[in-house]
């Protein structure tokens, strides 16, 4: 029997040994009830409307698209996932993104400002008709693949200017331009106003708030001059530009193409400027075509971090 208490436990014990009560049972208490762990689903993309007229990715910005910038644009943005060398989730981003034309307009001496300006005075930079050569602007790929030289608001792809209203207004207005990405690229008519930096995001909320709100945003600076000033007040600009696409929280993204390589490579270099029979430098704001060849193989990878940077998930 000893043997068999042991092998039992207590409820083996002998008859003529009192048995303890056991206490009574309670509740067990009921834990929270925790959320269901399901499977791990990709964040939704954003969404891309097609654009009832215009281009799917559109660049904006200076003279520098007219000598020369806007073939580059062309290139860059009509292939991305080539430009960008994607890995298959940039891929499936550019996809989604499923940009099939890109343009580039440039008007000589402009600045953002003149683009979100109502008044004439302001605007006029954009829609007054050039006194001397009868065009303002330089354009890819709206008209046709290579470059055009136009005046601005007139024409059915230009008309941008309208009572009451600034160019973004009219060119961005409800059937009329509506891309699915836009590229603001200005830097050097702006120096003198960028050089305070409360300037600069003024000016880039005032185009923002004038943008299709479907449309994503990439600011980018442009390329480098020949002297080493100007590039040093471009530099100053280019951070307070900076600034202020931070300040936006997310609307827009900024490419910084205007890299320190790029200024310590360019400034002083003829080889990437117009000179004439004497080797003399005869435009030293715009580069020639190997200087803005320099330039966007230098900005390229900025540029594709800030589009993916706009086109991923939410």
């Amino acid at each position: 029997m000893v043997v068999l208490s042991a092998l039992l436990g207590c409820s083996a014990a002998l008859p003529d040994r009192p048995v303890p009560s056991a206490p009574e049972p309670q509740p067990a208490s009921t834990p929270a009830p925790s959320p269901v762990a399901l499977p791990a689903e990709e964040p939704p993309l954003p969404s891309f409307r097609n654009p009832p007229f215009g281009p799917d990715i559109l660049v904006v910005g200076d003279s520098q698209i007219s000598f020369g910038a806007g073939a580059g644009h062309l290139a860059l943005f009509g292939n991305l996932a080539r430009s960008c060398g994607a890995n298959a989730q940039e891929r499936r981003l550019l996809e989604n993104l499923d940009a099939q034309s890109v343009a580039a307009i440039g008007v000589r001496s402009s600045s953002l400002n003149h683009w979100s300006a109502r008044d004439a005075g302001t605007k006029g930079v954009i829609c007054d008709k050039d006194a001397r050569f009868g065009v303002n602007a330089g354009t890819y790929g709206v008209s046709g693949p290579t470059r055009s030289y136009v005046q601005i608001g007139e024409d059915r792809p230009y008309e941008f200017c309208r009572p009451n209203q600034s160019p973004f207004e009219a060119m961005f207005r409800e059937g009329y331009y509506r891309p699915k990405l836009v590229v603001l690229a200005f830097l050097g008519n702006s120096v003198d106003r960028w050089s305070d930096p409360a300037t600069a995001t003024a000016d880039l909320r005032a185009s923002i708030a004038q943008m299709p709100d479907e449309s994503a945003c990439v600011v980018m600076s442009t390329a480098a001059a020949f002297d080493a000033e100007v590039n040093a007040k471009r530099q100053l600009a280019q951070r307070n530009l900076a600034r202020a696409v931070a300040a936006t929280g997310g609307r827009c993204s900024f490419a910084e193409a205007l890299t320190p390589d790029l200024v310590a490579s360019v400034t002083g270099n003829p080889n990437d400027f117009r000179i004439n029979e004497a080797g003399e430098v005869l435009d030293r704001f715009h580069p020639n075509t190997k200087g803005f060849e320099r330039f966007f193989q230098s900005a390229t990878p900025a540029i594709c971090a800030a589009v993916f940077d706009q086109i991923g998930p939410p």
